[in-house]
């Protein structure tokens, strides 16, 4: 006989079945979804309409297109040569591929994933910057110390920039160009048209990467600090007009890259282990996302909806949903 008391314990233990059940659900909904590289992957590209994710697998020697619409591979090419960094250009049809230690910048036709042309360097590279309008190609070499200027295929003086020059980054409607010099624990600009450095700006120690803030008057840099006491990393505000730096924000440890939100409100850093998301404008951090083992580079999608983290040892490429709601500041 079912008395009122064995049936409220009764109900009392299937709220508990379905409360764990639901918890279980969400976790298990929460977990990222993976793209199976079979490789070691590295630099991503995504396109603007956040159709193909391109994909740099250099020790595999591969280059991969991911379709995210159809959730299916595009393409694969060979690359002998070990694809070091990606960018894709604004018309979303090519592809640069530099191939750091075999020393060759790439072409490519994208979505098909079609060599067009090759373009053997005197030098090891480690990041491009492109003019499309001046048909100007600039290249930083961390062997040589040198940054290398191309109009076409023609070279233009040398410039001696610093210690281990890693990432570079145009300045919109100007002639600079931003470079990080990582063992030089600074950021330095150079102007084009004269060919010659224009400022030094110290930062904090190993300098990484570079972005443009959204409204174009200061330069992020990502420091990965490992030269730091006690080792921390850190992203450098630069503002622009003075060309000084700025404020600094906490950026956990072993920094490996980062990202603009969609919206230019928030600001994606991957470390070693997670990505921490900060608030553009406070620095604070909004929420921090556990990611696959030895993270390499992340991309967001250009809804916002998504985040794209390339990691090396799962051998994929991870996929977090991101809920806006949750990134807005309190």
């Amino acid at each position: 006989m079912l008395t009122r008391r064995n049936f409220s314990v009764r109900l009392f233990w299937c709220l508990v079945f379905f409360l764990c059940a639901s918890t279980v659900l969400c976790a298990c909904s929460r977990r990222p979804k993976l793209i199976e590289t079979e490789a070691d992957p590295g630099s991503l590209a995504l396109d603007a309409r956040g159709r193909y994710l391109y994909v740099a697998c250099e020790g595999a020697e591969k280059l991969l297109a991911w379709d995210l619409h159809q959730r299916a591979r595009a393409g694969l090419m060979e690359v002998e040569t070990g694809p070091l960094r990606l960018y894709l250009e604004r018309d979303n049809r090519t592809l640069r591929v530099l191939c750091g230690e075999e020393r060759m910048l790439m072409t490519v036709v994208v979505p098909d994933l079609k060599c067009q042309d090759t373009f053997a360097l005197p030098d090891s590279c480690t990041a491009l910057a492109v003019r499309p309008e001046k048909q100007q190609f600039i290249y930083s070499s961390a062997e040589t110390d040198l940054l290398r200027t191309y109009i076409g295929k023609n070279p233009l003086p040398v410039i001696e920039i610093g210690m281990d020059p890693v990432d570079l980054l145009l300045q919109p409607d100007t002639d600079l160009l931003w470079v990080a010099n990582d063992r030089a624990h600074e950021v330095v600009a150079v102007n084009l048209e004269q060919g010659q450095i224009v400022t030094r700006v110290p930062v904090w120690p190993n300098p990484r990467r570079l972005l443009m803030d959204p409204m174009g008057d200061k330069l992020l840099v990502l420091c990965r600090g490992q030269d730091a006491q006690p080792s921390e990393s850190k992203v450098h505000l630069i503002d622009l007009n003075y060309r000084i730096a700025g404020l600094t924000w906490k950026a956990g440890q072993d920094a490996r890259d980062f990202a603009l939100g969609t919206r230019g409100s928030t600001l994606f850093i991957l470390t070693a282990d997670k990505v921490i998301v900060l608030s553009l404008r406070t620095g604070a951090v909004l929420m921090e996302i556990k990611t696959g083992r030895d993270p390499q580079a992340i991309a967001i999608s250009p809804d916002g909806k998504a985040a794209y983290v390339s990691c090396r040892e799962e051998q994929a490429v991870f996929i977090h949903r991101l809920d806006s709601q949750a990134l807005k500041e309190k």
